[in-house]
């Protein structure tokens, strides 16, 4: 992603669904690592868009669901390599991925909706505590909206390995190429994400 904070802005959901069409298409083996660029992997939402196109905002929050909806559940592996903030909506993007690394000196995974007076929907709800494995990171992630960095993430079940920079992309690509064989056969791979993340799926769709 390099489009700055890389927020979701209804242009950049278009490429991405454009993406996932380009690969639920193929059929060879592959995987996918998405990462960011500086400081940023996502801040999340566009903000400033919601609060300029009021009339918009159930459809864009809709298009959001629906690109979590097709990351969980793409037809290969997927890698997020974190390489700085992850905020918000950027913090489920990632989530949504099926492995994360983080760059270990450096970013922050938060989800600030309670200080922002913002509620989560019963979607985004299913896919934090699905992605979470420490209840009690649930509740300091939701409840307190706290900064975690990469030891913490790690210590929440967040991300399962913290890295330096710069062997934190070469690393999520190694990882990657070692997995993408698991995806050989696509179709049936993307009903195994499916039917393993269906109550996510389902409550995304809501």
């Amino acid at each position: 992603m390099k489009a700055g904070e890389n927020r979701f802005h209804p242009e950049f959901m278009d490429e991405l669904n454009q993406l996932f069409d380009l690969i639920e298409s193929s059929t060879n083996a592959a995987a996918l690592v998405i990462t960011g660029q500086a400081k940023f992997f996502s801040n999340g939402l566009d903000i400033d868009f919601l609060m300029t196109n009021h009339e918009s905002a159930s459809a864009y929050l809709s298009n959001y669901q629906k690109i979590l909806s097709r990351l969980i559940s793409l037809n290969l592996p997927t890698v997020a390599a974190i390489n700085g903030h992850a905020f918000a909506g950027g913090c489920m993007f990632a989530l949504a991925c099926d492995f994360r690394l983080m760059r270990e000196d450096r970013g922050f995974m938060c989800l600030p909706e309670v200080d922002l007076g913002f509620d989560l929907s019963p979607g985004m709800t299913a896919l934090i505590k699905e992605k979470i494995t420490n209840p009690q990171g649930i509740r300091d992630m939701i409840l307190l909206g706290i900064r975690a960095d990469s030891k913490q993430c790690v210590q929440m079940g967040i991300v399962d390995k913290a890295l330096p920079l710069d062997s934190l992309v070469p690393e999520a690509i190694k990882f990657a190429e070692s997995i993408a064989g698991k995806s050989v056969k696509r179709e049936a791979f993307g009903i195994l994400k499916s039917s393993t993340y269906s109550h996510v799926l389902e409550a995304l769709a809501t």
